[in-house]
């Protein structure tokens, strides 16, 4: 399949990599491209030879993970399978994930985030880079062959967030409660999910 990322030179996956691990320490809205500077060891005018801001890097990093994550864990069988290990992904870190979304204050996370995944599942069902191919999914190949491509990846993209929001939010949030919840959306919309 290859999940569809762009290669990333060094000093991109050094930048990625200081996302990252500032994720794990604040929220979005607190990180500056000069402290992703100085966790990378780089110097602004290096930022911007690769990156226009900070949320064209939070898309290359939601990227490079998730084929991180695809590539040590194999590649998933079906759709089930896909979004199995997309939670396992998310859940090793809800921290990120919280720090991506509810921790922020002025931050509109929930509509760059959206467009964020929208384009990465875009990318991987309209074939935009050289072996990356989701299309052979059922899930995603509906989607491909809707009526209306956007919207359907947008809508579809919006209520996977929507449940990663919504189980980020518990108390006692988990793996096993995600992997409910997600099995609820994907009963729950069979059309779109068969």
């Amino acid at each position: 399949m290859g999940y569809p990322v762009k290669p990333l030179k060094r000093t991109q996956r050094d930048l990625v990599e200081a996302m990252v691990n500032l994720l794990r320490k604040e929220p979005f809205e607190k990180i500056t491209i000069d402290d992703v500077c100085d966790e990378a060891l780089v110097h602004r005018s290096t930022f911007y030879r690769y990156y226009h801001n900070k949320y064209e890097l939070l898309e290359s990093m939601l990227e490079y993970t998730a084929y991180i994550f695809f590539v040590e864990k194999g590649e998933p069988e079906d759709d089930r399978s896909f979004v199995t290990q997309f939670i396992k992904m998310i859940s090793q870190e809800p921290i990120i994930f919280r720090n991506l979304t509810i921790n922020n204050e002025f931050f509109d996370s929930y509509s760059q985030l959206l467009d964020i995944v929208s384009q990465i599942i875009l990318k991987g069902i309209t074939n935009q880079h050289e072996h990356d191919d989701l299309s052979h999914f059922p899930l995603f190949h509906s989607l491909a062959n809707s009526k209306n491509v956007n919207l359907s990846v947008h809508i579809f993209s919006g209520e996977i967030l929507t449940v990663f929001m919504e189980w980020i939010k518990l108390d006692n949030s988990n793996e096993q409660t995600l992997t409910d919840m997600i099995d609820n959306l994907m009963h729950e919309f069979p059309p779109l999910c068969d």
